[in-house]
C-alpha cells in the first residue's frame, strides 16, 4: 500500500511500510516494532483524529470504567460518539457525568434494530469526519496504549487504500477477574479466511476513512454481526487486514454482553453443536445473502471464491459440497477447525 502523504516519508517510514506489505499476519516482534519505532524515532507533525464510536444500552454497570479507559489512552487526539439503542437504566446520566473531562461527546439515538445495525449505523453518520474510527462496546477496559498502537501501525499502510485493524485480547470475568487470552491466529487474513471465520472482535477494530467509505457504500440492513461483515466486506474489495496479535484490552465475559469468547473446551462444543445443527449455515446464509447484494464491489479474485463459497452453500449432496469448498480456498484459521469445517460439508451440516 503507498502512502498516500504530502511529504515525503523517512527511511524508517518507508522501511515500516516495506514490514506492513511484506509481512502478514503481523507476528509480536513485527507488530511491536512497527509500534515503537512509530513511537520513539519517527518526528510526526500530525496527529490524526480518531472518533471512538461506542454502542450503549442499558450499560450502566460496567460504563464508567469503560470510559475512564478512554480517558486514560496515551493518544490524545480523539472524540466520544456514543449511539445510545433506548436505555432505560442510569446509562445516559452516567456518560453526561463525563462532559466536563474536556473531550468533546456526542450522544445519537440509535436505530432500535438490534447492536450490529447501532454499530452499523453510527459508523455511517456522515457527521463523524475524522481520520479513524474505533468501535467500543460498553464494558471493557481498555489498555491505555490501544489507539496509540492502532494508529502507529496502520499510518505506514496510507489513507488512499481500506485499512481494517483488530487485536487479540485479555479476557476478564464480570468482576474484572484475569480468565484468560482470546485466540491467536497464524494464518495470513483474507477473504477466504473471513467467509467461514471472523477473527477480529469488534471492541477491538479499527478503521481508516477509506475503510469507513467503503462499509458505507457496502451497507445492507440485515447483518447478523457487523465486525464479521467489515472483516468480510474490506478483505473482499481488497483492503489491508491487520490482526494485532498484542492484546489491547480486557473483553468483559458476562451473561449481559452480546458475544463472548469461545476458548473455553465447553465453548468450543458448543461451537461444534452450531456447526452440527446447522446455526453456522443460517449465519453463512445470511452473509452470502447480504453479500450478494454487493458482489460488484469485490476484487475478480474474490468474486470467484465467492462465487464457489456461494454455491456450496446451496448444494444438496454433502459429496459436491466438500469437492466445492476444497476448490474454494476457503479456510480456517487452526487445522482442527478446517478439518471439522470440512468433514460437516461431507455431512451436509455446514456451511
Amino acid at each position: 500500500m503507498c502512502d498516500s502523504s504530502r511529504r515525503t516519508p523517512t527511511a524508517v517510514e518507508r522501511f515500516q511500510a516495506w514490514i506492513c506489505r511484506s509481512l502478514n499476519p503481523l507476528n509480536n516482534v513485527q507488530a511491536d516494532f512497527i509500534y515503537f519505532t512509530k513511537r520513539y524515532f519517527v518526528a510526526d507533525s500530525t496527529s490524526p483524529t480518531v472518533a471512538i464510536l461506542m454502542c450503549t444500552y442499558n450499560g450502566a454497570r460496567y460504563i464508567e470504567r469503560q470510559m475512564e479507559s478512554f480517558y486514560q489512552q496515551s493518544y490524545d487526539n480523539w472524540e466520544l460518539w456514543i449511539s445510545d439503542d433506548g436505555s432505560t437504566d442510569d446509562t445516559l446520566d452516567l456518560i453526561q457525568s463525563f462532559r466536563n473531562r474536556g473531550k468533546p461527546i456526542e450522544i445519537l439515538r440509535g436505530p432500535r434494530s438490534g447492536f450490529s445495525q447501532n454499530f452499523l449505523t453510527i459508523l455511517r453518520n456522515m457527521r463523524v469526519t475524522t481520520d479513524y474510527f474505533a468501535w467500543s462496546d460498553q464494558d471493557d477496559i481498555w489498555f491505555p496504549d490501544k489507539l496509540e498502537r492502532a494508529v502507529a501501525i496502520m499510518k505506514p499502510y496510507g489513507t488512499v487504500n481500506p485499512v481494517l485493524y483488530s487485536a487479540r485480547t485479555e479476557l476478564i470475568d464480570s468482576n474484572g477477574n484475569h480468565v484468560g487470552f482470546s485466540a491467536a491466529f497464524h494464518k495470513t487474513p483474507g477473504f477466504a479466511n473471513a467467509l467461514c471465520q471472523n477473527i477480529g472482535g469488534g471492541n477491538t477494530m479499527v478503521f481508516n476513512r477509506a475503510a469507513r467509505n467503503v462499509l458505507r457504500e457496502g451497507w445492507v440492513p440485515k447483518v447478523k454481526y457487523h465486525d464479521w461483515w467489515a472483516y468480510i466486506l474490506l478483505s473482499g474489495i481488497g483492503g489491508a487486514i491487520i490482526h494485532d496479535p498484542t492484546p489491547v484490552l480486557q473483553y468483559r465475559q458476562h451473561g449481559g454482553n452480546q458475544i463472548g469468547e469461545n476458548r473455553s473446551i465447553a465453548a468450543k462444543f458448543s461451537r461444534l453443536a452450531t456447526i452440527f445443527n446447522g446455526e453456522y449455515h443460517k449465519w453463512n446464509f445470511g452473509n452470502v445473502e447480504a453479500l450478494a447484494q454487493r458482489r460488484h464491489l469485490l476484487s475478480p479474485e474474490n468474486r470467484q471464491i465467492f462465487d464457489s463459497f456461494a454455491l456450496a452453500l446451496r448444494e444438496t449432496s454433502g459429496l459436491k459440497k466438500f469437492k466445492l469448498i476444497c476448490r474454494s480456498k476457503i479456510y480456517r484459521q487452526s487445522r482442527f477447525d478446517d478439518w471439522v469445517f470440512r468433514f460437516a460439508a461431507l455431512c451436509h451440516r455446514y456451511p
